[in-house]
């Protein structure tokens, strides 16, 4: 309406509220709301200018509306209004003619030409009613009674509602009504009728405690927050398990709600030191939590004994996070958590693992142990070298001399016994907490003195306990242990290194007449060994490297040789990294793929057939994701012989290994890559339009469709538009048959390809 002014926008708004609504048929009310939205969303400015005038006339023409069409549009405008107007002085009348709707209740009736249904207007009332805080003090104790008083869907829609509208309304308006919200909640929690309902209560108690923790205090609880919690922890202690679930749901939500409004908290303060106080606060309310979270799962059925742990890994899953962020921040009070925290930790596995407390279950076969060990080399890794020293000399004590009472204390301690030696092969005792010793240990600085009379006797000791012994986790947490030590301390142990890993490979590695099993795990310890030197480029790490390529000749042992080679040069998941103070040199990565680089392209053989011809292939496959920026053009360019030779493989593993080293290439998109792969790309092309069509006779796995697929897709945004225009209608056209592929998987890696 090109002629259509301000003027005239003010005269129709003064006609329109005189009307008389109730007089009126649905249709014509209809055009009235139609003709409002239509102005306030062309001329919304000349509304506001109308200020009082307008919304007194609006709240006229709204008032009574029963019609589902017409709510739809009421309720979209009242929402506009709350945000962009200035309604402060109309709060009641607002009220009024919006929750009056709630809850909503509305069927459709069966074939409704109209299509308006319940859901579409319980949204629109829901987005209305967290529009503004000022419905807060007026609409809060409506929530409170349709809470105690409704159905089960009726507590749904509230408490949905409730989780919407809290932050709207803010700290003020939570303080004032949260005494009653939470009486409401821990009804539905603690005593629930429907999971659903009780599921939603948890969330509402989360958004609860989050909304009361926005401000600038950083020091005591909340008062509503510290009854939450105070009553939540009493639960805990109670015989009834059903309660007590619930109770951990709530601690869970908490923790998590507590770390996100710390995150919150610690982005907006510039103090380094107030941010520091912010995660100790709500650090210090975790160390309550932790040792009653355990206790739930010392009886009950699995499932409640599951859950339990599933609760408390979540728990200190959060402690890790939190921890970690601080760490990320150079927060200089993680150190005394080594006297406050660490030692709590250790005693409730310790006591576990030593049969002190009898009727729980085994929490060394848990999960836990992981999150405990990553707790604990966060802690230790911040102290300063003086400190380290002194924890490491108590671990030793309780680790090696059946001294557990050192490190783990809490109200009492854990008394010395002899039977608690987990290092040694013949203790079975306490072997699945071996990851809370080596947590410490790898966790050292490089200039950290290690309490032992003799490096290499230690070296030794722990690397025949990793090969000997039968549990995969203490053999996996005392083979990165060796490494850790190695790569910080390889000059005060040479003789380890020359002398004693050569007997190793000799005796365990190299001698065909043992089982392929345990020289599977001796070659894993070996090639430990040979990361930790390559990443400090010791000049003995290389020869170590190189005997693993003589293993692909051994076709027993040729594919674990390979995987075990191209891993080396990969530290991710391994206990040497910066976190740990590890020694990694610059260029490190380079100086192996310089030495070994020319030994692989001397020794491959073109013969598809043999053992040691896949091994290479699997090596070079494995080593791609980890050549660093500066070579990748020179080594990829040194290797595509040996990777467009796996594309005709029969072993389909192996060749969708080799078809990912293209896709990393592809993906990483390095300077240079490109000229490569445009120099082999027809016939890159073709071999992967090979591996994703299944024909009869010639079946292929899902991962090497995918792996062919997402090469194709990688190519297409990596190429050049003229290179790549020769292919397009083939691939099109055998993506078209690809797409109708009986895996999810397949189908939707073509979609993106096309």
């Amino acid at each position: 309406m090109p002629t259509y002014t301000s003027s005239n926008c003010k005269d129709t708004i003064k006609e329109l509220v005189k009307i008389n609504m109730r007089v009126h048929v649905q249709a014509t009310r209809h055009m009235v709301f139609r003709i409002l939205d239509s102005l306030l969303t062309r001329y919304r400015s000349i509304l506001q200018e109308l200020g009082p005038e307008f919304i007194k006339g609006y709240i006229s023409l709204a008032e009574g509306e029963k019609d589902p069409r017409n709510l739809l549009i009421a309720f979209a405008l009242d929402r506009v209004l709350l945000l962009e107007f200035d309604v402060k002085d109309f709060a009641e009348q607002f009220y009024d003619i919006t929750f009056c709707y709630f809850p909503i209740t509305f069927k459709a009736p069966v074939n409704d030409p109209y299509g308006v249904t319940g859901p579409d207007l319980v949204s629109a009332l829901k987005q209305c009613l967290c529009a503004s805080p000022i419905l807060g003090p007026l609409g809060m104790p409506l929530f409170v009674e349709k809470l105690n008083a409704g159905t089960p869907p009726t507590k749904i829609d509230t408490l949905d509602t409730i989780a919407a509208c809290l932050p709207v309304y803010g700290k003020a308006v939570c303080e004032t009504f949260g005494e009653q919200l939470w009486t409401s909640l821990k009804v539905e929690i603690f005593q629930p009728v429907d999971s659903g309902v009780q599921a939603q209560a948890v969330n509402v108690t989360k958004i609860l405690v989050q909304t009361c923790s926005t401000s600038e205090e950083t020091g005591e609880l909340e008062e509503i927050t510290s009854r939450i919690l105070r009553t939540t922890i009493e639960i805990l202690k109670e015989i009834d398990k059903g309660r007590s679930q619930s109770a951990l749901k709530v601690l869970v939500a908490l923790i998590g709600s507590s770390m996100n409004v710390a995150e919150q908290k610690a982005q907006e303060e510039n103090d380094e030191k107030a941010r520091a106080e912010l995660c100790i606060h709500f650090l210090t309310k975790v160390e309550i939590l932790v040792e009653s979270l355990v206790k739930v799962s010392s009886d009950g059925t699995p499932s409640q004994m599951d859950r339990s742990i599933a609760y408390s890994h979540a728990l200190l899953r959060t402690i890790s996070v939190v921890l970690d962020k601080k760490r990320e921040k150079d927060h200089v009070d993680i150190p005394k958590y080594i006297e406050r925290f660490v030692p709590r930790l250790y005693f409730l596995f310790f006591n576990n693992a030593l049969g002190f407390q009898e009727g729980r279950p085994d929490l060394g076969e848990t999960i836990l142990v992981t999150d405990i060990a990553e707790i604990i080399s966060t802690v230790v890794g911040c102290l300063d070298r003086e400190r380290q020293e002194s924890w490491i000399n108590t671990a030793f004590e309780a680790y090696f001399r059946g001294k557990p009472g050192l490190i783990a204390f809490s109200h009492t301690s854990v008394p010395d016994t002899n039977v608690f030696s987990p290092i040694e092969t013949s203790q079975t005792i306490g072997e699945n907490l071996m990851p809370l010793f080596t947590s410490a240990v790898v966790a050292l600085r490089s200039e950290t003195s290690i309490p032992h009379h003799s490096l290499r006797k230690l070296l030794n000791q722990l690397a025949l306990a990793a090969f000997t012994c039968e549990n995969p986790r203490k053999k996996f947490a005392l083979t990165g242990a060796v490494a850790s030590i190695l790569n910080k301390h390889a000059e005060e142990c040479p003789e380890f290194i020359e002398a004693d890993m050569e007997k190793f490979w000799s005796d365990n590695v190299k001698d065909s007449t043992l089982p392929v099993m345990k020289r599977n795990e001796a070659l894993m310890i070996w090639s430990a060994v040979c990361q930790a030197l390559v990443a400090r480029n010791h000049p003995k790490a290389f020869p170590m490297v190189k005997k693993i390529l003589g293993l692909f000749d051994d076709a027993t042992i040729s594919q674990h040789a390979a995987r075990c080679f191209g891993q080396i040069p990969n530290l991710e998941g391994s206990t040497i990294s910066k976190k740990n103070h590890a020694i990694i040199r610059l260029l490190y990565v380079q100086k192996l793929l310089n030495t070994i680089g020319p030994e692989i392209k001397a020794n491959y053989t073109p013969a598809i057939a043999s053992a040691k011809s896949d091994a290479y292939l699997t090596a070079v496959s494995t080593l791609t994701p980890s050549i660093p920026k500066g070579t990748y053009t020179q080594t990829i360019d040194a290797f595509i012989p040996l990777l467009l030779r796996g594309l005709e493989l029969q072993d389909l593993a192996l060749r969708a290994n080799v078809i990912d080293s293209f896709v990393t290439i592809v993906t990483k998109n390095e300077k240079g890559a490109n000229e490569v792969i445009a120099t082999h790309l027809g016939t890159l092309i073709g071999a992967m339009l090979k591996n994703i069509r299944t024909e009869e006779g010639m079946p292929l796995t899902v991962r090497l469709k995918v792996c062919a697929l997402r090469f194709l897709t990688g190519v297409a945004g990596m190429m050049n538009q003229e290179d790549i225009q020769p292919f397009k209608s083939r691939v099109l056209r055998e993506l078209q048959v690809v797409l109708d592929d009986r895996s999810k998987a397949v189908r939707h890696e073509a979609v993106a390809a096309r």
